[in-house]
């Protein structure tokens, strides 16, 4: 699944900051978690969505905990890069993880690979320890 925002999901998110939207942030056919505006702790993904895209959570630095459901198997590019409180993900479905998706989340201590996986493509965990 593409995980690349289109011209269309970058105004999606556009008007959510302008309406100083907090939280997740979904395509108008809700398969694809775009962006999460705020700073939350935790995130759970609602059930349904096929793709979490490029940068989507990037640089949350509250963020310690993500639960994504079995429907999600395509993780983009610097996806859940830079959180640095980030812990723990369970991605039961998961087939795709993107080009340093995990790079420098210092504190990743817990991740279970499914056996649906398929590709984890080049510095995916890059500076986690």
């Amino acid at each position: 699944m593409n995980t690349r925002l289109t011209k269309e999901d970058q105004a999606i998110i556009k008007k959510a900051r302008r309406n100083k939207v907090s939280g997740p942030i979904y395509s108008e056919d809700g398969l694809r978690l775009l962006k999460v505006l705020g700073n939350p702790e935790y995130l759970e993904v609602k059930d349904g969505v096929k793709a979490i895209c490029d940068e989507a959570c990037q640089g949350l630095d509250n963020l310690h905990d993500v639960v994504l459901p079995a429907s999600v198997v395509d993780l983009g590019e610097g996806a859940f890069a830079s959180c640095h409180k980030f812990f723990k993900i369970t991605m039961p479905g998961v087939e795709f993880i993107g080009k340093e998706c995990f790079g420098l989340c210092d504190n990743l201590k817990e991740i279970a690979l499914p056996e649906t996986l398929r590709q984890i493509r080049a510095g995916a965990f890059a500076g986690c320890k």
